[in-house]
């Protein structure tokens, strides 16, 4: 049997033309705008590097947080890093009762942490590093306010990361509304780590 080296080659060529084609189609998306929101788009996204933290020099894969829906479309990951000491993104924006997996990702020499306030989420997982007066907290703390209708314990968000290591915290939001997120670790949020998790409808 002869093999035709030209019908190889464009056999082959319309095959490559055909993975392009798909790549520019159902490729990568970007998400938010110049300020870094962040908003879910649907269950093709995909997370770059869910499995460990590895270092990225380019400038505008920083600008974004990596978000996808696990395949059975039950969480939305959100991947936020600490680069020197800031967060990436800097705003992240959900919804009311979406269950969100966020994972901090740290990339400086020290620990950070992802601290908000509010009494105003349900923290149903977290994992991560223990420091000063925290502790990694989940959904069995009763040190909490009650949601009388969920009778559930509702508590502000808090999870931390040793240096070039993460943490994952499983929460829903509870109430609509801007809340300011920071990292707690001392003279961390006076030197500029601070940013807003939005919660819509």
């Amino acid at each position: 049997m002869r093999i035709d080296i030209t019908k190889v080659l464009w056999v082959t060529a319309v095959g490559l033309l055909a993975v392009g084609l798909g790549v520019l189609i159902w490729g990568p998306t970007s998400f938010g705008g110049s300020d870094g929101a962040v908003e879910g788009r649907g269950t093709d996204q995909v997370v770059e590097h869910i499995d460990g933290v590895d270092d990225h020099d380019d400038a505008n894969e920083h600008a974004d947080a990596e978000m996808f829906m696990d395949p059975a479309g039950e969480e939305r990951v959100i991947t936020m890093r600490t680069e020197d000491f800031r967060f990436v993104p800097e705003t992240v924006t959900v919804k009311v009762g979406e269950t969100i997996r966020l994972r901090l990702e740290n990339h400086d020499p020290v620990l950070h942490d992802y601290t908000t306030d509010e009494d105003e989420f349900i923290v149903m997982e977290a994992s991560g590093a223990s420091h000063g007066d925290h502790d990694a907290m989940a959904a069995d703390d009763d040190d909490h306010e009650m949601d009388p209708e969920a009778q559930v314990s509702l508590q502000p968000l808090h999870i931390a990361a040793e240096a070039n290591d993460y943490g994952e915290l499983v929460f829903e939001a509870t109430e609509a509304g801007e809340y300011e997120f920071y990292c707690s670790v001392p003279g961390h949020r006076e030197a500029g780590m601070v940013g807003k998790i939005v919660i819509e409808e």
